[in-house]
């Protein structure tokens, strides 16, 4: 039988810095995406007028 080890306070930090460069990197791209659409927005209204 094996036992489980406890994570260390250095390995909990290692996996909440990962997760935090995760979600950096996904808010960046969910910005350029956002970008991508609200320049197409204004794009469509100047050329309706």
């Amino acid at each position: 039988m094996r036992t489980l080890n406890f994570a260390t306070a250095l390995q909990r930090l290692e996996v909440l810095f990962e997760i935090n460069i995760r979600f950096i990197f996904a808010l960046v791209e969910y910005c350029k995406v956002v970008s991508i659409f609200g320049e197409r927005i204004a794009h469509g209204f100047v050329h309706h007028f």
